[in-house]
């Protein structure tokens, strides 16, 4: 691996990571202003969603599907 492709890799990475932390607040705050069984199963449902995605593309940056 290239150090440019291996500099790019980790900022990929730091960007998901940080979207997915912010993601998380706002799911996490939202979660406490709507306290209904059904929206919280579906953002349970949207994390694990998510989280997946996230996977996927590391996988696939890294070149380890």
């Amino acid at each position: 691996m290239t150090e440019g492709f291996s500099f790019f890799l980790n900022i990929a990475t730091l960007k998901i990571a940080g979207t997915l932390q912010k993601s998380t607040e706002v799911m996490g705050l939202v979660n406490n202003l709507v306290k209904l069984p059904e929206i919280s199963i579906q953002m349970q449902e949207m994390t694990r969603e998510m989280m997946r995605v996230s996977e996927s593309y590391l996988h696939f940056f890294l070149g380890t599907a």
